[in-house]
């Protein structure tokens, strides 16, 4: 008994040496390694390559939407003065008394003037100046630049990300109109946004579910005053541009938003582009947004749909072979 007592305890010293050298060996290979880095931004996203022909076909995913409660690192110190102006019940009322609150919509059909700028564009800015002021941006003056402009209500498998990617290797500084809920939910892009030198606009803080100008003119005042605080307080960036989500408008309003220091902003060409699981041709997409080219001509984008990001760098360089410059407004 006790010899076999001692091979027992023999054979269990030599199984605990060897388990022993194993893990000794995998630490030794563990500390050996090279450390992986963490990507800060992505570079290109599934299945699409930026220098590839717009006619490849846009790859349908998941969404990763990953929301969180709002920033959490210290905002970017801009030295930015307040640009919002404060207004009066007195002064609302006035508005009121003299500018037209009905609410229509707005959109761009394709009939050109002599100067290949769209008929009915130029004629809403014409109109929109004379009654409400020089607040109100439809084109750019009559040159060669182009502006590109992105709505930004939710995030869909970080394409805003890829988006910023395909501005930064072209060059090319765009205008991003942000919600609440999405600055709210996304402090790292708008970070990014703003560090990369773009421009940073507004669509209110609580999208309306019929529209910002369904609301009363005391609740305008209010909502695009509480967005313009948050981004102002939590990203120390003071915004100048407003852009109306659902492209519906009033002249009340727009007198509203200008005489609080804004820019109303639309756009001179656009596409379906905002439901993240329509699939769209890209080659149909490409072609579209060309077509209707002219000077002056502002762009109006989604960052949701992933046949935004197959043509994106394909259009910016079809725009500078035709010797257009692509850049913010002007």
């Amino acid at each position: 008994m006790k010899q076999r007592n001692l091979i027992i305890t023999t054979a269990v010293i030599a199984v605990s040496i060897a388990l022993s050298v194993i893990i000794g060996f995998s630490v030794l290979n563990m500390a050996d390694a090279e450390p992986v880095s963490p990507t800060e931004h992505p570079t290109v996203p599934p299945s699409i390559d930026p220098s590839n022909s717009p006619s490849a076909e846009p790859t349908e995913t998941s969404s990763t939407e990953t929301p969180t409660d709002g920033p959490t690192e210290p905002a970017k110190p801009y030295d930015m003065e307040n640009t919002l102006k404060e207004l009066s019940q007195a002064d609302i009322d006035q508005i009121r008394a003299s500018y037209n609150g009905d609410v229509k919509g707005y959109y761009t059909k394709f009939e050109m003037n002599e100067r290949n700028r769209p008929i009915e564009a130029s004629y809403f800015q014409a109109i929109f100046k004379q009654r409400v002021g020089e607040g109100i941006r439809v084109m750019n003056t009559e040159d060669n630049r182009i502006t590109l402009s992105f709505v930004l209500t939710y995030e869909y498998d970080g394409n805003t990300e890829y988006v910023l990617n395909y501005l930064a290797a072209k060059d090319v500084k765009a205008v991003f109109f942000t919600s609440y809920s999405y600055a709210n939910n996304y402090p790292a892009v708008i970070r990014r946004i703003l560090e990369e030198g773009h421009i940073l606009g507004s669509m209110g803080y609580a999208l309306a579910p019929n529209g910002f100008v369904t609301m009363s003119l005391e609740e305008q005042y209010q909502d695009a005053r509480r967005m313009h605080e948050y981004i102002y307080e939590t990203y120390g960036y003071s915004m100048t541009e407003f852009f109306y989500g659902n492209h519906a408008y009033s002249n009340q309003s727009m007198a509203l938003l200008t005489k609080m220091g804004y820019h109303v902003d639309y756009y001179t060409i656009d596409y379906a582009d905002s439901d993240h699981s329509k699939v769209i041709e890209s080659d149909v997409f490409m072609q579209a947004m060309t077509e209707r080219l002219h000077n002056g001509a502002i762009y109006s984008f989604h960052t949701t749909n992933t046949a935004t990001l197959i043509i994106l760098p394909a259009l910016i360089d079809s725009l500078r072979s035709k010797d257009f410059e692509v850049g913010l407004y002007n």
